[in-house]
This record gives structure tokens, sequence and C-alpha cells, in this order.
């Protein structure tokens, strides 16, 4: 991602908006019995939603971007590297007036589908263990670390079975949308356009452990 310039003035008004603190995400460990929470600089904080920033503007977007001046999302979508589909997915939705409830989530779920197909076929994907461990390791560990042996990996045949389950459910509430039933998926399912709690050790809508 270039101009840099761009970039540190968007991270400065999201580091300093009021509502920063509350939203920013400390890095978790575990230390061998409990998962302890390391408080970061400001500094640190700073450096953190930099790295963000560059390397997974549609991440920063999601998260901060309603800490955003218009002009500033507009100039993040005209950075050479921001042509990618879900960078402006996110600056289109932030520059428009929000849509109307049902128009959104069915816009929501469409886009979830397809990311979430993406992602799926990708070894190093959303989806993979070390990614989920990555984003939230509490919610990995109570939700599928602690019923698995320390030294283990999910297993291939594991992968597949959560991929095909949240699969189907996509293509059902897809399916039930195009027939006109609504549907609804499961709160264990979340995607480009929003994140669920279930979902979160599997799909946690957002990025790195700091930022």
């Amino acid at each position: 991602m270039e101009d840099g310039g761009t970039l540190d003035a968007a991270v400065r008004h999201v580091t300093s908006h009021p509502d920063f603190a509350g939203r920013f995400k400390h890095p978790v460990k575990f230390n061998g019995s409990e998962f302890v929470e390391t408080k970061l600089t400001e500094e640190e904080q700073l450096r953190e939603v930099t790295k963000l920033a560059s390397g997974s503007l549609h991440v920063f977007l999601e998260r901060y971007g309603n800490m955003l001046p218009m002009g500033d999302v507009q100039a993040l979508g005209e950075l050479p590297g921001a042509n990618a589909a879900e960078v402006q997915f996110w600056v289109e939705r932030l520059l428009r007036e929000p849509l109307e409830g049902s128009r959104r989530d069915k816009q929501r779920r469409r886009r979830r589908w397809v990311w979430a197909r993406r992602e799926m076929a990708r070894p190093d994907g959303f989806f993979c263990e070390d990614e989920m461990k990555r984003r939230d390791p509490k919610m990995f560990h109570r939700l599928v670390g602690r019923h698995l042996d320390s030294a283990l990996k999910l297993s291939a045949p594991m992968q597949g079975s959560l991929s095909g389950y949240l699969m189907q459910q996509l293509e059902r509430e897809c399916e039930a949308e195009r027939t006109g039933g609504g549907g609804g998926l499961p709160s264990g399912v979340g995607g480009a356009g929003g994140s669920s709690a279930g979902a979160d050790a599997g799909a946690r809508g957002g990025g790195g452990g700091g930022g």
C-alpha cells in the first residue's frame, strides 16, 4: 500500500478519536494457566494500527472506518493498492447513506457467501487454525482448543467438515432469499460484511491481535 501520508493521516484521526480506546484490541497471550492481556503503550498502539492499515486496509476500514472523516475514506479508496473488492466494499459503504434494513442484510449475506467460499479454499485463509488462534486466542481455546491435544492441529477432515457446514448454511440462506423465505444464519457464521459470536473462533471479522 503506497501513499504513507494518506494512511498516516487516517491512522492519526482514528487513534485520536474518543472511541478508540474502547475499540482497540490489546494482544492476549496464554501464559500456561490463563490468558493475560498485555496493555500496549500509545506509541505501540499507533504502530499496530498503522500496520493494520498498511497490510489489511479492508479490516482497518471495517473496524475503524466510522471514526474517519469522509475525506479520509475517499482518499484511502483512491490509493493505488486499494482496488481490491473488499476494500472498495467498505469505502462505498462508508461513503453512502445507510441502506434500508432488508437490502443491507441481503447484500451482507451475498458478500459473506462469496467471501467465505474464497477463504475456505485457501490453506492459510480466514478459517485456518493458526488464523483463528491469532484473532482471538481466548475464544479459540474456549470453543475449540480445550477439546484438542495442545500438540495437535485440527485434522484435515475436521477442517473440511467445518468448511462444509458453513458453506451449507450460507448456501441455504441465499437459496431462502431467492425463494423469498428470508432464511437466517446460525450464530456461528460471519464474514466480510459482518461477524457473529460463534463465528469469531472461525471467522472473526477483523484482523490481527493488536489493532
